[in-house]
């Protein structure tokens, strides 16, 4: 069993050194454990909370994309009740459009249903496909389909 703390530590102590290679490495761990059938421990919501913060602020393309996608694979198997949503929710309007989309389907994977304005602001979006993944997202957050994923 990986000892939660060990791993958080690592996981802050790779996106902090910012070394391009071990981000990487981290994030095809975490694309690994979150494509994997099982349950995750619950200390991999803690390092969903320190990507969000990576992935706002990191200013290579690459691995801005790369844990973009992470985050979305997170949404199906961490405890969404315990991520910093409100910290995405916060930046929306910044994020790229493919970010956007990813993070408005993370927001219905939550079943919150106080994030419903949220994402009924972007269900006449300008750009189709973030209309599309709000109309989703909703569609997730109030009647509870599963997300499909590849």
């Amino acid at each position: 069993m990986i000892n939660g703390e060990l791993a958080l530590a690592e996981a802050k102590r790779i996106l902090a050194k910012g070394d391009r290679e071990a981000v990487l490495d981290l994030f095809n761990y975490l694309d690994t454990v979150f494509y994997s059938y099982g349950d995750v421990p619950d200390f991999y919501v803690d390092i969903v909370n320190e990507l969000i913060e990576y992935a706002l602020r990191i200013e290579d393309a690459e691995l801005e994309d790369e844990a973009f996608v992470i985050l979305w694979l997170s949404a199906f198997k961490v405890n969404m009740d315990l991520v910093n949503i409100e910290r995405l929710i916060d930046m929306l309007d910044t994020l790229r459009v493919d970010h956007l989309e990813m993070i408005l389907e993370l927001i219905g994977a939550t079943h919150n249903k106080k994030y419903l304005p949220v994402l009924e602001r972007y269900e006449r979006h300008k750009k189709r496909a973030v209309a599309a993944a709000a109309y989703e997202a909703i569609d997730e957050l109030v009647v509870g389909h599963q997300m499909m994923y590849a």
